[in-house]
């Protein structure tokens, strides 16, 4: 198949009333890979069919490495705040929020990802870890190198449950 624009050539800038998008070429090189490998994914929720059920067992992986800022108790998770109170994430439940799970906390920049399993489908959130302050966004955050922005990413191609499309963020 004959591609008409090379990938490579494309270098976008998108202006909208308040909006500014730029698209331009990067390799998978540019982001750090903070999540864990497909390998270890696929080993770790092998006999798992169900989307939040591999949440849990990736959690559960993850809570070694991050245990002293992430607990959960009761089925209810808790992340540790910079000034060492616990902080309790609430379902919402005007958003359809069913259950949230830790996924990754952000040393250098000071957020938790935190993903959010509503009733059909999925979001994420952010948490500051000074504040507690939540902001909402599309899918999986990646940092610039940084700090200065955050892109998130949504894929939900196949169900179409959750958003698809992308958000970029800015400090």
């Amino acid at each position: 198949m004959k591609r008409l624009v090379e990938p490579a050539s494309i270098d976008t800038i998108l202006r909208f009333k308040d909006k500014t998008i730029q698209l331009k070429p990067s390799k998978s090189s540019d982001f750090d890979p903070y999540h864990l490998s497909n390998e270890l994914i696929n080993f770790l929720t092998q006999d798992i069919n169900n989307v939040y059920r591999k949440s849990l067992a990736i959690e559960g992986y993850q809570l070694k490495k991050f245990g002293t800022r992430v607990k959960r108790e009761n089925n209810e998770l808790f992340i540790k705040l910079d000034d060492g109170n616990w902080f309790q994430l609430q379902n919402n439940p005007d958003s359809d929020e069913n259950a949230h799970s830790f996924e990754y906390y952000f040393d250098d920049f000071g957020f938790y990802s935190i993903r959010v399993q509503w009733g059909e489908g999925n979001g994420y959130k952010l948490v500051n870890s000074k504040t507690g302050a939540i902001t909402n966004i599309i899918g999986r955050p990646f940092f610039s190198p940084d700090g200065t922005s955050i892109i998130a990413l949504g894929n939900d191609i196949e169900a179409g449950y959750s958003d698809n499309g992308f958000l970029k963020l800015f400090e």
